[in-house]
């Protein structure tokens, strides 16, 4: 038997990822022995809609100039495209999350 509460953490990420890489996650939420995580960080030019949607603190209407304006080049790109300064701490502009 197991050590009581020294089960193993589930972390459920809403897109497929190559298995036995590890990634880095934030966690959006939580549940009794799970969390839910996005990878970290995330992609904002190949992250699908809705991942986009689950970035904490987002915006319906950053979300939609994110997905009308992509891909963005840089940090400056997407400040001029979109404006909301506040997603930028969770995305990158071209990133590999997944570390061999």
């Amino acid at each position: 038997g197991r050590q009581v509460g020294s089960y193993p953490i589930l972390v459920v990420i809403p897109e497929k990822l190559p298995l036995g890489k590890k990634v880095d996650v934030i966690v959006i939420s939580y549940g009794f022995r799970s969390v839910s995580g996005l990878p970290y960080p995330i992609d904002i030019n190949s992250a699908s809609p809705k991942v986009v949607r689950l970035i904490p603190n987002i915006k319906k209407e950053t979300i939609a100039k994110i997905l009308k304006y992509r891909p963005f080049r840089d940090e400056n790109d997407f400040k001029c495209k979109v404006g909301d300064t506040e997603i930028l701490r969770y995305i990158s502009f071209n990133a590999n999350p997944i570390h061999r």
